[in-house]
């Protein structure tokens, strides 16, 4: 696992105490206990901070995310109200010929992230399959009837996003302290179940757009992921 946007800025104060709180949540030796929560909430102020004055703090860190998650949300809703074959075609493919669902999954991530060549990309690519490989064996249910819950996918992508990013980042210091595989993924399931929480909280009742690829969708991905920061950061006392 890499930490790439770490090295970028190894020595920020935000960075130091986010790893030093990756390393204490996963410590076998059980001293200075630090919850899924605070390593979420540091790792998020830590790309607050390193995003610098001139850009858009962490909101600028997750720039391709909240356009992809428009994508996602648009498909969804083509997908919702005119059937798996007008989706294909509005996402941009003309002759879809996919055997599974990770197959689709795969196909549609490569579309929409072909150009990506940033971090946020390489991140954003596992989080998406794996949002669009669950859509993808839902296509039966939609089959037959049952509306897909468009919000919802967004959300879990919102969070699988944030999830694989904070892996890129801080991979190697949770994986350095861990005693095992058994608290490894232990660990990493509290971190995850931890993000889907906190994102399912900032969401909470920001009206769901309408128009997905409008500026009602860029404001909905933006405004939930300024309640995410909001929601997590003053919880905790993150000077110390």
């Amino acid at each position: 696992m890499g930490t790439s946007t770490a090295r970028r800025a190894p020595g920020t104060k935000a960075w130091r105490q986010a790893k030093a709180a990756a390393t204490r949540y996963l410590s076998p030796d059980g001293q200075a206990a630090v919850t899924a929560q605070e390593v979420v909430a540091r790792y998020m102020k830590a790309l607050e901070d390193g995003a610098g004055q001139n850009t858009d703090g962490v909101k600028g860190a997750f720039r391709l995310a909240r356009k992809i998650a428009q994508n996602l949300g648009e498909f969804c809703q083509q997908i919702k109200e005119r059937g798996f074959q007008t989706g294909f075609y509005a996402a941009g493919f003309r002759n879809p010929a996919f055997r599974t669902p990770k197959e689709f999954a795969q196909g549609l991530a490569t579309l929409w992230l072909d150009q990506a060549v940033s971090l946020e990309g390489a991140a954003l690519r596992p989080a998406l399959v794996r949002v669009l490989t669950e859509l993808g064996e839902d296509c039966q249910r939609i089959a037959q009837g049952r509306a897909v819950s468009t919000s919802q996918t967004v959300k879990n992508f919102f969070a699988e996003a944030v999830y694989c990013r904070l892996l890129f980042d801080l991979g190697e210091p949770l994986e350095a302290v861990s005693s095992g595989w058994y608290p490894w993924v232990s660990g990493l399931a509290g971190i995850k179940k931890e993000i889907f929480r906190a994102v399912e909280a900032a969401a909470g009742d920001v009206p769901t757009p309408a128009n997905w690829q409008g500026l009602e969708g860029w404001l909905w991905v933006t405004q939930v992921m300024e309640r995410l920061m909001d929601y997590l950061i003053p919880s905790l006392d993150l000077n110390r």
